[in-house]
C-alpha cells in the first residue's frame, strides 16, 4: 500500500481519491463498530432481563411448592393425630374388654369353687 501511495504522489487527485476512500473506510468500520457496540449492548440488556424474569419466575414456583409442601405436610400431621386418637381408642376398648373378661374369668373361677350353682348360671348368662 505504501508503494501505491508513494506512486501516486505525482498525481494529486489519485491522492485525494484514495483519501477519500480511506476517509469512507474509516466511516464505515466505525459505523460497524457503533452497530457492534449496540448489539452488544441489546444482548447485554436481553440477557440482564431474561435473568430477572426467570429469578422471578423460579422464586414464584419455589414459594408456591413451599406452600403446597406446608399444605400437605398439615394434612399428614391431622392425618397421623386422627390415627393416633382412633388406635388410642381402639386400645381404651380392648383394655375395658380385657378388664371385663379378667374379672368374668375371676367370677368365674370363684364360682367355680363353690356350690352355688344358681349364681354359675347367672354369670354364665352374662351379655359378653
Amino acid at each position: 500500500m505504501l508503494g501505491n501511495v508513494q506512486g501516486s504522489c505525482h498525481n494529486p487527485k489519485k491522492l485525494l481519491q484514495k483519501g477519500r476512500e480511506a476517509e469512507a473506510e474509516t466511516k464505515k468500520t466505525l459505523t460497524e463498530i457503533k452497530l457492534l457496540e449496540q448489539t452488544v449492548d441489546s444482548i447485554m440488556s436481553s440477557s440482564l432481563k431474561v435473568g430477572c424474569e426467570i429469578r422471578g419466575t423460579f422464586s414464584a414456583m419455589t414459594e408456591a411448592i413451599e406452600e403446597v409442601a406446608e399444605e400437605v405436610i398439615g394434612l399428614i400431621e391431622s392425618a397421623v393425630r386422627a390415627a393416633l386418637k382412633q388406635a388410642d381408642s381402639i386400645r381404651r376398648q380392648l383394655e375395658k374388654k380385657c378388664s371385663e373378661l379378667r374379672e368374668k374369668e375371676e367370677q368365674l373361677k370363684t364360682l367355680s369353687k363353690s356350690n352355688d350353682h344358681m349364681m354359675l348360671v347367672q354369670v354364665m348368662n352374662i351379655p359378653k
